[in-house]
Order: C-alpha cells, then sequence, then structure tokens
C-alpha cells in the first residue's frame, strides 16, 4: 500500500487565498442558487473554508458533506 500523500498546500496558505478571492467565492456561491434545505457534496474541501460557508448558506435543514484525499487537510477541517 502506497504511503498517505502529504499535502501540497497548507492551512495558512488557503486561508490567505480565501482572503484574496472573497469577492469570487461569493460570486459563485450564487451560481449555485443554494437554498435552505439543499444538500452539497465538497469534494476536495481542504480546510473545510468553503464547506462552513455553503453550510450557511443551506442553513440547518441541509447539509455539507466535505471529502479530501489529504488527510492533513481533514485534520484541519475537523478542528
Amino acid at each position: 500500500m502506497a504511503d498517505q500523500p502529504k499535502g501540497y498546500v497548507d492551512a495558512a496558505y488557503l486561508d490567505l487565498h480565501k482572503v484574496l478571492l472573497d469577492r469570487a467565492k461569493r460570486a459563485s456561491y450564487e451560481l449555485l442558487h443554494l437554498a435552505p434545505g439543499h444538500h452539497v457534496l465538497d469534494v476536495g474541501c481542504g480546510p473545510a473554508t468553503d464547506t462552513i460557508s455553503l453550510g450557511r448558506l443551506v442553513g440547518p435543514g441541509g447539509e455539507v458533506v466535505g471529502v479530501d484525499y489529504d488527510v492533513e487537510m481533514v485534520d484541519e477541517a475537523n478542528r
């Protein structure tokens, strides 16, 4: 079995880009036409930056599930 891959970027790098790309991210969320109660799968969620934002859009009646191949990113997302 192959070793688990180490992330190619770290969470701090992704957090910086969250700030830099905030306007574009918000516009992309609008294009999804999400509404309360929707269900979303965030593939390649990294540290869950988008997963959390999408969760706010679908509200308590919806669900967002984030998955990532990088164990370090999943650990960061779970914090």
